[in-house]
Parts: C-alpha cells; structure tokens; sequence
C-alpha cells in the first residue's frame, strides 16, 4: 500500500519514516502541503495519505477539504496529525474530511494499528465500489437482452458462403471439437438470436484489419477447454457496429453504451454456443462471468500474431468480423515469484500452517490478494516454491481480464 507522508518538519518526518521503515508500504515523503495535493490529485490506485496539521501554504485539514470537493475517483484514507489532542481539533479534523486523527508524539503500535484499520477500510471501499460496478453492468446487460428479445419478430435468414478449406480444421486441436461447419452454425444461430435479418456469412483464413478505418469495437470473451485458451471477438468498424445496432435495436439513434453492449451480448450468445457443444461432449470449460466490450487501436496487431480463423457477416451495406483464436501452448511451470495477475492454476495450491488448512482450489485465476497469499505460505515453508498454472492469452492480458466464473476441474491432457 502507497502512503504519502506530509510533514513540514523534517525531524517529525524522519521519526514518522523510522516508524513506518519495518512495513511493507511504500512512502512517498513531502515537504509541503502543495506538493502532497498534487500527489494525491494524481492518484490512480488507492493510497493512504498522514498529513500534518500545520504546514505552510496548505495545511493537512485544507488538503482533505480540498480532495472531498474534486470528487477523486480513487480512494484516499486522509489520518491528520497533530501536537494537540483536544476534542474540538479531532471534530474539526474529521468535519473537514479526515478519516482519521493521530496525536504526537506519535507511537509506533498506535500508527500501526491506524494503517491496518486504514487499509481494511480501503478494501471496503474498492470491493464496494466493483459490487457497484458489476450491477451497473448487469443492469444494462439485461436492458439490452430486453431489448433485443422485442426487436425480433422473426427467424432471420443467414446464408453461408464459404471461402477456403473447409477441412482447414481437421487434425489440430480446435478441430478435435469443433468442425468449420459446426462453427459456422454456431456463428449463425448467434446472429440469428440477435435478430440480424438476411445475413450472409463468408469463411475467411485471414482476415486482414488494417484496411478497416480506426478504432475498431470490437466485443471480446475467452472460453478454456482441455487447457486451451480461445479468444472469441467480434470486430467492426465505429460506423458498422452503430449502423448494425441501430438495426437490431429499431433505434434511429444509439449510444456509444449501446453499441458496447450489442458486441457484448453478441459475443456472449457466440460463447453460449461453444460452451453448449463443450457440454454436450462432457469437456470442462471456463467462462468470463461478462463478456466484454472496447475500442482498440491494438486489435489488429495481435490479429497479425494469433493464430486464428474468422467469419465476415455481411448486412446491408456493413460488415462483422467475428474472429476466434486458439492457443494450445499456454501451460507455464513458473516460480511463485513469476506467477502474475490472471495466471489460472491447474492444480490446488494446499498450505499446512497452525494445524489450519489453507487451500486455493484449482482452476483459480489469481489476482492480488491470491498471490500475496502464495508468497506469504511460501515464506513460512508451508507451500511449495513452483507451481503449475495456465496463462491468459495475450489479448486476455491486455485488456485486464478480471471477473470470472466458478469453473470444474481440468482435463489434464
């Protein structure tokens, strides 16, 4: 955890520094109150902020005026402190912003204490904050099904076109499971579900994105199956995805949430369907618990790298891309010290400390928390040192894959 010391006085500042020199923080020491706001203006992840009372320019009780009138979309957890500890000084404290009010001279157990309750409050606050996010998200996934339910009146029509190999498939990993005529009726059915009216589908080997005008949206899920990793997506122009959404939604006029939600739930009946077939052929499989939409300038590099097929949708005058992408290499032997963010574990990680056991189940993708864990067992020499996990593709990393379903075991091949 970040915290930004502020204090006037370097010799209180050097004391708070020693106080703080046998924890796991990272601080950051100003000399001023300007120089402290600024900083914390700035902020893109939560931090905690021990401001000093009086200081020259801007005082510690100015600064927390100051950042609860700009509204900061981070968290800050403001502690004043001060020579004084008079009742009217900690109402005024907290009345201007203050979370929280340490006397000096400052005891090192008391500091402590304040950091753990400040940094369990920022928890709160972050996971309140996602439980928002998610619900915000959930609510405009179910307007736009409602949507789409009452915009189809009936069963489109969707032609098929191939071009290439239809066989292009048979013998690799993906073919196992899927033919390109079982794909492309999955493909179909999904734009059909969406009520896309006479649309025609075009198989295509490579598709090619650097003619298409920039940005491209594009709505994006992964599926893993039997340790691969696909990525699903469906790409279009700016004008394209609004001109289509206007069509499916029966709206004269749409808005960029929208459009970002149309490629979302269009990627998610894409995934539906996979995900069908897996059942049906009893193989485990993870699913995104949202699927997700963004505007990418990077696109059509990682098109260029990944091995893939795609199938171009035709409409009136517009054109859909919906591309997938399969990487069958993705299982890594890492050092606990290498494990990252998203790493999916492909067997349980089980620690023995205080006759307590812990356990991270396997097919767990990893996150903060999880890994500051497996260091902390690895530490006391509960855990082993090595761990066998399953890499998100580089797609999955780039746009921050962070919600994820419960998901069965894996198929070990």
């Amino acid at each position: 955890m970040k915290i930004i010391l502020a204090e006037d006085n370097p010799v209180d500042g050097l004391v708070i520094k020693d106080l703080l020199s046998s924890t796991p923080h990272d601080v950051e020491y100003c000399s001023d109150g300007k120089t402290a706001l600024d900083k914390l203006m700035h902020q893109t992840s939560p931090v905690i902020a021990i401001l000093d009372w009086q200081m020259p320019g801007i005082s510690g009780l100015q600064i927390c005026e100051e950042l609860i009138k700009n509204n900061l979309k981070t968290h800050v957890y403001l502690i004043i402190c001060s020579g004084t500890s008079e009742k009217n000084d900690i109402f005024k404290a907290l009345r201007s912003g203050a979370d929280d009010y340490i006397s000096k001279p400052i005891q090192q157990t008391e500091l402590l204490a304040r950091l753990r309750t400040a940094e369990r409050i920022l928890g709160y606050r972050d996971a309140l904050d996602q439980k928002e996010f998610e619900l915000r998200e959930l609510i405009r996934r179910n307007n736009m099904l409602s949507a789409l339910a009452l915009s189809t009146e009936e069963p489109p029509v969707v032609e098929n076109k191939f071009k290439g190999d239809p066989s292009f498939l048979d013998g690799t990993s993906l073919g196992q499971i899927y033919s390109i005529l079982k794909i492309d009726q999955i493909v179909c059915r999904t734009f059909s579900q969406l009520g896309c009216k006479h649309a025609s589908s075009i198989l295509q080997m490579d598709a090619n994105f650097d003619d298409m005008p920039k940005p491209l949206c594009v709505g994006w899920a992964p599926i893993v199956f039997n340790n691969y990793w696909m990525d699903i997506a469906i790409v279009a122009t700016a004008k394209d995805a609004r001109s289509i959404t206007e069509q499916v939604l029966k709206k004269d006029m749409v808005s960029d949430d929208d459009i970002q939600d149309f490629l979302a739930e269009a990627t998610n009946v894409v995934l539906s369907g996979f995900h069908k077939e897996l059942e049906e052929n009893n193989i485990p499989s993870l699913l995104p618990e949202i699927p997700q939409s963004l505007t990418s300038l990077s696109f059509n590099d990682y098109a260029k790298m990944a091995l893939g097929i795609a199938f171009k949708f035709e409409f009136q005058s517009e054109h859909v891309f919906l591309r997938l992408f399969l990487h069958d290499d993705q299982i890594r032997q890492k050092d606990y010290r290498d494990l990252a963010n998203h790493d999916i574990l492909c067997e349980p990680a089980i620690s023995l400390y205080d006759n307590t056991v812990k356990l991270i189940p396997e097919a767990t993708p990893l996150n903060k928390e999880l890994l500051k864990q497996i260091g902390e067992w690895v530490f006391t020499k509960t855990l082993a040192r090595e761990f066998k996990v399953l890499e998100p593709s580089l797609l999955a990393r780039q746009i921050k894959l962070e919600k994820l379903l419960k998901i069965p075991p894996f198929v070990d091949n």
